[in-house]
């Protein structure tokens, strides 16, 4: 017979997977899933994500996922990289005089608006010349 081995202990082998019962395989599988979990738990609480609040850790796993999105475009690093060199131009002298540059041309500019608005309002067809 071909099944010889089977029929001395037909239950033990049909129920055991290496030597293990279905009750043993049941147990391990929820050590396993409580040790995933705790271990999930510590890792994402010890990068400072609050697995208790399911709703902000989705927010900050979002939050994540645009800054790395972010990271990964050239165009968007290119922003970046172009204003910290502005604000850095900004702080130093050069800043300061390409600030003061821009300022007296606006000023000139709204300056010579308001002649040509009062000129017209007071009614004379061309301003004075000085």
């Amino acid at each position: 017979m071909a099944d010889d081995h089977y029929t001395d202990k037909p239950r033990e082998r049909r129920d055991f997977i290496n030597g293990l019962t279905p009750g043993h395989l049941a147990l391990m599988k929820d050590v396993a899933e409580a040790a995933a979990t705790a271990a999930i738990s510590r890792a994402l609480t010890a990068v400072g994500i609050d697995t208790n609040y399911p709703l902000e850790s989705q927010r900050v796993f979002a939050t994540l996922r645009r800054i790395a999105e972010r990271l990964d475009n050239e165009d968007a690093t290119a922003d970046a990289d172009w204003l910290r060199r502005t604000r850095k131009r900004t702080e130093g002298v050069f800043g300061k005089a390409i600030f003061t540059a821009v300022a007296v041309s606006v000023a000139s500019g709204l300056y010579a608006m308001m002649q040509g608005i009062a000129y017209l309002v007071a009614g004379s067809s061309l301003p004075p010349r000085y």
